[in-house]
This record gives C-alpha cells, sequence and structure tokens, in this order.
C-alpha cells in the first residue's frame, strides 16, 4: 500500500511480477476514497456485480491456473 496525505492506493503483484491487476477490494476502497467521484462504487456489493459482468462478457479475466484472484483486463479490450 501507498500512502499519500490525501488518499492511499492498495496493490498487490500477480502473477509474474504483474501489477496491472485489480479486484473488487480494491476498486471499492479506491472509490471510497474519492466518493464524490464514484458514489456509485462506494457500494461494495455493486463493485463485485459490475466485475462479474464484465467477467461474463470477457472484456476482464482472472488467469488460468494462478493462484491470483486478482482480474485483468482482456487483451484487445477498449478500457472500461
Amino acid at each position: 500500500m501507498i500512502e499519500y496525505p490525501e488518499f492511499c492506493i492498495d496493490f498487490d503483484y500477480g502473477p509474474n511480477e504483474r501489477t496491472n491487476g485489480f479486484d473488487a477490494w480494491r476498486l471499492y476502497n479506491y472509490a471510497c476514497e474519492f466518493p464524490e467521484k464514484h458514489q456509485k462504487y462506494t457500494d461494495l456489493k455493486i463493485v463485485e456485480a459490475e466485475l462479474n459482468q464484465y467477467a461474463q462478457i470477457k472484456k476482464i479475466k482472472k488467469i488460468d491456473n494462478s493462484s491470483s484472484d486478482l482480474y485483468f483486463l482482456e487483451h484487445n479490450q477498449q478500457p472500461l
């Protein structure tokens, strides 16, 4: 975790030391740091539901054969 006076950034290394993964908890925490910008995502259940939707339409995925619970953007996808 990196802590600044105004906010903090929580991250975790994924497989092969990847740093571009994300999960519901980290996105939720980030939204709670900036509720004026991300009010909708200050509800963890909404974050989880939307991540599940993106996974179903294959915009994001978890890496196969990995112990990581992080999601990653699918290749050749536009940013969310």
